[in-house]
């Protein structure tokens, strides 16, 4: 499940999916900018990296920073 947080301010919401079982184990990978202006240049440090976070189970409810894209992996049961 991807998740798209274009403003400046964090947000809150619940993680549910209907019609499938998840299994427990899966995988967050999250990209968030530090403000409008960043950017990745070749040759530098990434001012906006990809964070990967294993997670041990889905969520109930997930934070979403600003400026970000969450990407939510879980296997289906």
């Amino acid at each position: 499940m991807a998740v798209v947080n274009p403003t400046q301010a964090a947000h809150e919401m619940d993680f549910h999916v209907d019609g499938v079982e998840l299994q427990d184990g899966g995988i967050l990978r999250r990209i968030a900018a530090p403000n409008l202006d960043a950017d990745n240049e070749p040759g530098k440090p990434p001012e906006v990296p990809i964070r990967e976070t294993r997670l041990s189970e889905p969520p109930a409810g997930v934070m979403l920073p600003p400026l970000s894209i969450s990407l939510y992996g879980f296997d289906v049961k």
